[in-house]
Protein backbone atom coordinates (compact mmCIF):
# COMPACT_ATOMS: atom_id res chain seq x y z
CA UNK A 1 0.00 0.00 0.00
CA UNK A 2 1.24 3.48 -0.82
CA UNK A 3 3.58 2.32 -3.59
CA UNK A 4 3.47 4.02 -6.95
CA UNK A 5 3.10 2.15 -10.22
CA UNK A 6 5.92 4.00 -11.99
CA UNK A 7 8.99 1.80 -11.96
CA UNK A 8 7.17 -1.18 -10.42
CA UNK A 9 7.32 -3.15 -13.67
CA UNK A 10 8.47 -2.47 -17.22
CA UNK A 11 4.95 -2.94 -18.59
CA UNK A 12 3.32 -0.46 -16.18
CA UNK A 13 6.11 2.07 -16.66
CA UNK A 14 5.87 1.85 -20.46
CA UNK A 15 2.09 2.28 -20.34
CA UNK A 16 2.42 5.33 -18.07
CA UNK A 17 5.05 6.91 -20.34
CA UNK A 18 3.01 6.30 -23.49
CA UNK A 19 -0.30 7.43 -21.97
CA UNK A 20 0.50 11.12 -22.51
CA UNK A 21 1.35 10.96 -26.24
CA UNK A 22 -1.46 8.51 -26.93
CA UNK A 23 -3.93 10.90 -25.28
CA UNK A 24 -2.47 14.08 -26.80
CA UNK A 25 -2.15 12.92 -30.43
CA UNK A 26 -5.90 12.77 -31.25
CA UNK A 27 -6.45 16.10 -29.48
CA UNK A 28 -3.67 17.78 -31.47
CA UNK A 29 -4.99 16.34 -34.74
CA UNK A 30 -8.49 17.51 -33.85
CA UNK A 31 -7.23 21.04 -33.19
CA UNK A 32 -5.57 21.16 -36.62
CA UNK A 33 -8.75 19.88 -38.30
CA UNK A 34 -11.05 22.21 -36.34
CA UNK A 35 -9.16 25.25 -37.62
CA UNK A 36 -10.23 24.39 -41.15
CA UNK A 37 -13.93 24.07 -40.28
CA UNK A 38 -16.42 26.82 -39.69
CA UNK A 39 -17.49 27.22 -36.09
CA UNK A 40 -21.02 26.17 -37.05
CA UNK A 41 -19.78 22.88 -38.50
CA UNK A 42 -17.51 22.20 -35.52
CA UNK A 43 -20.39 22.93 -33.14
CA UNK A 44 -22.74 20.60 -34.99
CA UNK A 45 -20.14 17.84 -35.07
CA UNK A 46 -19.70 18.13 -31.32
CA UNK A 47 -23.22 16.68 -30.91
CA UNK A 48 -22.32 13.44 -32.71
CA UNK A 49 -20.20 11.93 -29.91
CA UNK A 50 -22.82 12.34 -27.15
CA UNK A 51 -25.48 11.00 -29.51
CA UNK A 52 -23.41 7.89 -30.24
CA UNK A 53 -22.77 7.42 -26.52
CA UNK A 54 -26.49 7.79 -25.91
CA UNK A 55 -27.30 5.11 -28.50
CA UNK A 56 -24.68 2.79 -26.99
CA UNK A 57 -26.21 3.28 -23.54
CA UNK A 58 -29.72 2.52 -24.79
CA UNK A 59 -28.93 -0.30 -27.22
CA UNK A 60 -25.94 -2.05 -25.65
CA UNK A 61 -26.40 -1.38 -21.95
CA UNK A 62 -30.23 -1.35 -21.93
CA UNK A 63 -30.50 2.03 -20.18
CA UNK A 64 -34.09 3.22 -19.74
CA UNK A 65 -35.43 5.31 -22.62
CA UNK A 66 -38.62 6.97 -21.44
CA UNK A 67 -40.96 9.29 -23.22
CA UNK A 68 -39.18 12.26 -21.66
CA UNK A 69 -35.91 11.07 -23.15
CA UNK A 70 -37.53 10.76 -26.58
CA UNK A 71 -38.96 14.27 -26.34
CA UNK A 72 -35.64 15.78 -25.25
CA UNK A 73 -33.73 13.92 -27.97
CA UNK A 74 -36.18 14.99 -30.69
CA UNK A 75 -36.19 18.62 -29.52
CA UNK A 76 -32.39 18.81 -29.45
CA UNK A 77 -31.99 17.38 -32.94
CA UNK A 78 -34.86 19.49 -34.36
CA UNK A 79 -33.17 22.60 -32.99
CA UNK A 80 -29.89 21.47 -34.55
CA UNK A 81 -31.63 20.90 -37.88
CA UNK A 82 -33.19 24.39 -37.83
CA UNK A 83 -29.83 25.91 -36.91
CA UNK A 84 -28.02 23.93 -39.61
CA UNK A 85 -30.48 24.88 -42.34
CA UNK A 86 -30.16 28.53 -41.34
CA UNK A 87 -26.37 28.34 -41.30
CA UNK A 88 -26.18 26.59 -44.66
CA UNK A 89 -28.51 29.17 -46.23
CA UNK A 90 -26.37 32.00 -44.88
CA UNK A 91 -23.23 30.30 -46.19
CA UNK A 92 -24.80 29.80 -49.61
CA UNK A 93 -25.84 33.48 -49.76
CA UNK A 94 -22.34 34.54 -48.71
CA UNK A 95 -20.77 32.41 -51.43
CA UNK A 96 -23.16 33.82 -54.03
CA UNK A 97 -22.25 37.36 -52.94
CA UNK A 98 -18.54 36.54 -53.16
CA UNK A 99 -18.97 35.07 -56.63
CA UNK A 100 -20.94 38.09 -57.80
CA UNK A 101 -18.37 40.45 -56.30
CA UNK A 102 -15.47 38.65 -57.94
CA UNK A 103 -17.26 38.77 -61.30
CA UNK A 104 -17.91 42.52 -60.97
CA UNK A 105 -14.51 43.35 -59.46
CA UNK A 106 -15.83 44.73 -56.16
CA UNK A 107 -14.99 43.48 -52.68
CA UNK A 108 -17.38 42.06 -50.09
CA UNK A 109 -16.52 41.94 -46.39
Amino acid sequence: MGRGAFGASFRDTALLILAGPITATPLILFSYAARRLSMATAGLLSYINPTLQFFCAVVLFREPFTGWHVQAFVLIWCALAVYSVSTFRQDKARRRALRAASASGTTVT
